[in-house]
């Protein structure tokens, strides 16, 4: 579950957002056809059984795990060296765009 803003705005666990999920089961199923084994399925999984399925994520963790990848030069071949440059720069232009709205908080520039 990604969460747009700062990583301390999360006011909602994996668990939330199951509660959320299988009380919308019946609304979900109204708007679409979903199969009667997956709704069986779901029916039979408990609260935390579907919550260990869920991840809930915020856009600086998002950001940060992103640019952790594009920096460890073990990940990605020297041939990427450009294109890993440009993502990061767009990574960074991201989240310093929603700093100055605060909408997020800056992260300095790792070196």
């Amino acid at each position: 579950m990604l969460n747009p803003g700062r990583n301390s705005l999360i006011k909602k666990s994996a668990e939330d957002y199951a509660i959320e999920a299988v009380t919308a089961l019946k609304a979900a199923q109204d708007s679409w056809k979903i199969p009667d084994e997956t709704v069986q399925l779901v029916q039979s999984l408990s609260i935390t059984e579907i919550a260990s399925h869920i991840t809930v994520v915020g856009w600086e963790q998002l950001i940060q795990a992103a640019r952790d990848v594009m920096q460890a030069e073990t990940v990605l071949p020297e041939s990427t060296a450009w294109t890993r440059s440009y993502v990061l720069q767009g990574l960074q232009y991201f989240q310093t765009a929603r700093a100055r709205r605060g909408v997020m908080d800056a992260v300095a520039e790792k070196e």
